[in-house]
């Protein structure tokens, strides 16, 4: 049985994917970024592995280290309650809570009329993004489209991203990154694939748009050896979802966002 908590906990530690410019604390203690914008997933601390005794003071170096948004990760295997029980006295609070989930990526999925396209040039990956944009509210503007560009095209590439079209017209995305060895400790390594932005358009919900968008990436990554996928899922929204979709449940997690 895959050990999903470590598994998801150590995808987040492998940042193949970020820009150069974002700005980099990693110490054995933490593991946090920071580019002085308000995207959340470029101002985190990903990694708390430091006593509860020092968490003020390390709080306190976040905040200045954070000059905009500051966005905090809290999931097993590292500190939990201790994290959330001090984070509410420096004017943080939860945003996302969530859980793990796992699937083996051999699980199949009908696609029905749905039509699901991997990004291969800028069109699609315009229309990616576009999709990500109007299934989650949020604007994706400024994003760096060559970079984005050759994560999913590139000859070692590591990403992979998808748009479901229906009657030819763009409905939803999805994206998946691989991992070869993303275990915590030794023994624990496991090929698996993170699934992220999976979203259908609000007028097409409920019509296996994301299923079919699951699907795809189910065999994209078993194609790749990947034996697993999964991600966190919010747990009011996707979390049902997931679950319906055959997917197992492990550990908590939650984002804390100032």
């Amino acid at each position: 049985m895959i050990d999903g908590d470590a598994v998801l906990a150590a995808t987040q530690l492998d940042l193949f994917w970020l820009s150069e410019h974002v700005k980099r604390l990693d110490r054995p203690d933490v593991l946090a970024l920071s580019d002085g914008t308000t995207r959340e997933l470029h101002n985190q601390v990903i990694r708390t592995s430091t006593p509860p005794e020092a968490l003020p003071a390390l709080i306190e170096e976040i905040q200045r280290f954070h000059t905009g948004v500051s966005q905090w990760l809290v999931v097993p295997p590292f500190l939990g309650p201790e994290l959330e029980r001090e984070l509410p006295r420096y004017g943080y609070a939860p945003r996302f809570e969530g859980d793990a989930w796992t699937l083996p990526s051999s699980t199949r999925f009908s696609e029905g009329d749905v039509e699901v396209v991997e990004v291969h040039d800028r069109a699609t990956l315009q229309d990616n993004l576009r999709m990500c944009g109007v299934a989650f509210g949020r604007t994706v503007e400024g994003m760096d489209l060559d970079h984005e560009l050759a994560l999913c095209t590139g000859g070692d590439r590591r990403t992979a991203r998808f748009v479901a079209y229906l009657d030819g017209e763009p409905v939803g995305s999805g994206n998946l990154n691989r991992f070869d060895a993303c275990g915590l400790t030794p023994g624990s390594e496991a090929s698996f694939g993170f699934l992220w932005a999976g979203g259908v358009a609000p007028d097409h919900r409920g019509r296996g748009i994301y299923r079919a968008l699951l699907g795809a990436r189910c065999r994209w990554a078993e194609r790749e050896g990947l034996g697993h996928v999964g991600l966190y899922a919010n747990r009011k929204t996707s979390g049902p979802v997931v679950r319906g979709l055959g997917f197992q449940k492990h550990g908590p997690m939650a984002y804390w966002v100032r």
